[in-house]
This record gives structure tokens, sequence and C-alpha cells, in this order.
């Protein structure tokens, strides 16, 4: 999976200042998102994947096969890179993934194929324009400004990354329509898309009374701004450089985790 792979890229990385390294990834995650681009990271109780470096992989292996050892919440995570590709860069690929939803929980052989090949096709496309995220590759951030927030906030324990990305590209979709860059009618079609998914993470609820710090500390952030990543259209996105709305954050997420029926829960 993705933290076995960021593990080894980073030890590959670092060690004698830098190995060959061939990425193997079996879950969905990985094969869609975590194995391809460079990023190879660790995390710190300070954020996720504060420690790391850019390192390619010499090459990148995946057997569809493995996926059906998988339980589903794992290919739930997986699918929440997916969507995230379509909802950035392709429209026509959104509309394949709604059509096909039920094939892809059901891990349909043709489907899965086709869905990991597309998505892979996104990803290194936006990479190979921008490997070391100056621009475009930014984009690929969609719904984990928020998403890692939630992570650092839950300890990295109950939430999985897929699922907080889940949650953060709903909440920062509402954010795309609350300052008026995405369409209500737009943003009620992903709204309705990913309420579809089957999301129950092992949590009793969340307390996001800190979310704006969590958010602020993003490594992301260049000098105290948040860029944040907002939809202007489903298979359009837009970086925002100096995101100046935070006071927005706990409505959108207060949404989001509405939307899943995650309770609230009060600071300790």
């Amino acid at each position: 999976g993705g933290v076995v792979g960021d593990l080894a890229g980073f030890v590959a990385a670092t060690y004698m200042r830098g190995l060959e390294f061939i990425q193997i990834p079996t879950t969905l995650l990985a094969q869609v998102d975590a194995s391809l681009g460079g990023k190879v990271a660790v995390n710190h109780r300070l954020g996720k994947n504060m420690i790391g470096a850019f390192h390619q992989p010499r090459l990148v292996v995946i057997d569809t096969e493995v996926l059906n050892t998988l339980p589903p919440r794992e290919i739930l995570c997986g699918l929440a890179e997916v969507i995230k590709h379509a909802l950035i860069r392709d429209r026509a690929y959104y509309d394949m993934l709604e059509q096909n939803l039920p094939g892809l929980l059901a891990l349909h052989s043709h489907t899965m194929t086709t869905t990991i090949a597309r998505s892979c096709a996104i990803k290194a496309a936006i990479v190979s324009a921008d490997e070391k995220e100056s621009g475009v590759r930014a984009l690929l951030n969609f719904g984990h400004t928020i998403g890692h927030a939630l992570e650092a906030i839950c300890g990295y324990e109950g939430l999985r990354h897929g699922e907080a990305v889940l949650l953060g590209m709903l909440a920062e979709a509402y954010l795309s329509k609350k300052t008026q860059k995405l369409s209500a009618a737009e943003f009620q079609r992903v709204e309705n898309f990913l309420r579809m998914l089957p999301l129950n993470p092992a949590l009793a609820g969340i307390c996001i009374d800190e979310i704006e710090d969590f958010v602020a500390r993003d490594k992301k952030a260049k000098e105290g701004a948040v860029r944040m990543v907002l939809l202007r259209a489903i298979g359009d996105a837009e970086v925002t450089p100096d995101w100046p709305h935070l006071a927005g954050l706990r409505e959108a997420v207060e949404y989001a985790l509405a939307v899943f029926a995650i309770p609230l829960m009060p600071a300790e």
C-alpha cells in the first residue's frame, strides 16, 4: 500500500544519497496515486508527509488481481483518489465513473483495468508537466488540504487517508460553491455521487475545534497563506494561492461530516 511504498521510497531517496527502487503497489489507492509521481515521505505528529523527498521509481508494476484480496474499505479509499482525478481534470472520465460505480465497487475486471489506466495517465501527465509541484501539480491536492487536517485531528487512527480525502473533496467542493466558483447544480451532482460511496470510518465522531489551525499548518502553505484547490466545474480545478476564507472552513467541514452522518465531538 501507500505507506509501505512511501517508506521504501523515502529510504531509497536518503540511503547513500539515493538508490533506484521499484514500486509494486497492492492497494487501489497506491496503484492509482501513491506509487506514481515520486513523492516519498513519512508522517510527523504535526502533519501528514512532513518529512520526505521527490524520488521517482525506476518502474511501477500494477497487478489488478491483487485488488480481489482487499476489504471493501480499502477499495473505497482508492476510489476517492480516482474520483479526484476526474474532478480536477477529466469531465468525461467523471461521467464514466458515475455510470460504472457498481462495477467499480464490485471490482469488475475490465472496469477496474480501464479506470486504473485512466487515472494513472491523468496523474502521469500532470507530474510530467510539473514534477516538483511549482504549478499544475498542486491540483492533485484537491481534497487533501482539509483531508490531511482531518487525519491529523484524528491522530491518524480511525480515519484512513482515502476516507479523509473523500470528506475533504466534499468540503472543498462546498467551499467552491460558497465562493461562487462552482455552480450549485454541479456541486449537487458531486455531492450526490459521493453520497453513493459506502463511507463508514471507525470513528465515534470528530472534534474539529482546531480545524483552522491544522489547515494553516499545511505543508503546502507559503508564508502563512493557504493554497486551496477549488473546482470551477466538474473536470476543471484551480489553485487559489492565497485563500483568505479560513473562517468558512468549519461550515464546510461540518457539512461534509453531516452528509456521511459522522458526529461532531466536543473538545476534551
